[in-house]
């Protein structure tokens, strides 16, 4: 009796616990969270902003090469869900649109509102950066060098709009409108007017060069309204662009021969020691009449060029030197007699100026109207030089201020949106 009673109770011990362990178990599975049903992205954007006058006139095809593509997908909240990597190849390519090919879609998105941007041949240092950056990545400041934005093997730096999308769990949701995307640099073309007038008293221009100065060291995305001014590299262009402009308007450019340059858009106004980004133009002054003895005898021939030296004279002229002995010797002879500038107060030192190697720079702002000097992403900037009218800058001055001596260069400016639309297309004399 004792050993059914045994038996009857370890069996119902058994059937206990293993009740207790289902419904243990059961409880578990109640409190895991199902997966969240997701959705999928196609994209596609339009290229036609970069098939432009411009590159019909410069034959670059670089300009215009796409290679790489970033999907940067935000969440309503502003948080990264997903950056989505494509070759250019991954695109159907009708015309200058591209659209994302079927199967290559942008998968296990969550469900609800988006918003989306492009990148284009983006470095894979400034990918790892804008992931960093997070909800900010793409109002951020990157440090990028013009030649990074540029650089031919890895292809032109773009960036798209922000464009909204909805995802809708278990379908794929095509951006409505397609993308446009913009390179990041602008680009600048310098030329010479046919018959230009290339002499200045005293002496004749040979020579012209140009580069950018003041370029702004940091990029965005997303251009933002204005830029810091300490952003701007200050330093003097240590290389010129070395071959001369082509002397006749309509001939085209060569690629030795454009520079690029980062977007810029400095807070107004200016202070007293900023300066924007602005075209150094840079020539070779040759003088053809120097003062040769003490008295003031000129040369009946031109010099061999290379350094000389300045001295301002009461009247407003200038005497050239091609040897600062000499010019310290004159200046000796005819400081008392009232030819020199300003003699009471004004040492030698203070007056003589020296150009060395001959050369000689003058500045050129970058501006669609007064008191405008930003540089707008994706814009052509050509200059066409129309005369020099008097004796520019030392090339090693560290500055150079148009709005000074604005009217010793005469030159005409166009601004192009780099698609060449010519309703956007402003000039400046």
């Amino acid at each position: 009796m004792k050993t059914k009673q045994l038996k009857s109770l370890t069996v119902c011990a058994l059937m206990l616990a293993m009740g207790l362990t289902a419904c243990s178990h059961d409880k578990d599975e109640l409190i895991v969270p199902p997966a969240p049903e997701t959705g999928s992205l196609s994209i596609a954007f339009r290229a036609n902003e970069l098939t432009t006058r411009a590159l019909d006139k410069t034959a670059t095809s670089l300009e215009k090469e796409l290679k790489t593509v970033h999907a940067f997908i935000y969440k309503a909240n502003k948080t990264l869900e997903k950056v989505a990597v494509f070759s250019v190849d991954d695109f159907t390519k009708s015309g200058d649109s591209y659209a994302l090919k079927t199967g290559h879609e942008i998968e296990g998105l969550e469900g609800g509102a988006k918003e989306v941007a492009l990148g284009i041949n983006l470095p894979a240092t400034l990918v790892g950066q804008i992931q960093g950056n997070g909800s900010t990545g793409m109002t951020s400041a990157y440090n990028l060098t013009v030649a990074e934005l540029s650089d031919p093997t890895n292809g032109y730096v773009m960036f798209s709009d922000i464009q909204p999308a909805q995802i809708t769990a278990g379908s794929t949701t095509t951006v409505s409108n397609p993308f446009g995307v913009d390179r990041i640099v602008a680009k600048l073309s310098v030329k010479t007017k046919p018959g230009i007038s290339m002499k200045v008293a005293g002496g004749r221009i040979d020579g012209i060069t140009y580069n950018v100065q003041n370029i702004n060291k940091e990029i965005y995305p997303v251009a933002p309204t204005l830029y810091k001014s300490e952003t701007i590299d200050r330093t003097v262009p240590a290389n010129y662009i070395a071959v001369d402009p082509v002397p006749e308007e309509d001939t085209p450019v060569a690629d030795t021969q454009h520079t690029y340059m980062t977007e810029y858009k400095p807070v107004l106004p200016l202070a007293d020691d900023s300066y924007p980004t602005y075209v150094r133009i840079r020539c070779t002054f040759i003088p053809t009449h120097y003062v040769t003895d003490a008295d003031g005898k000129l040369s009946t021939t031109e010099s061999a060029g290379g350094d000389f030296w300045t001295l301002p004279l009461k009247d407003g002229a200038v005497a050239y030197f091609v040897d600062k002995d000499m010019a310290q010797a004159y200046f000796n002879n005819v400081k008392n007699a009232g030819k020199i500038f300003n003699p009471e107060t004004k040492e030698f030192e203070q007056l003589v100026v020296k150009y060395a190697e001959g050369k000689v720079d003058y500045g050129v702002f970058l501006h669609k109207t007064a008191n405008k000097f930003d540089v707008v992403r994706n814009n052509y900037y050509m200059i066409t030089i129309t005369a020099i009218n008097g004796l520019g800058e030392p090339s090693g001055k560290e500055q150079i201020d148009p709005k000074e001596k604005g009217d010793l260069v005469s030159f005409d400016l166009v601004i192009n949106d780099w698609e060449g639309v010519e309703a956007d297309d402003e000039q400046i004399s």
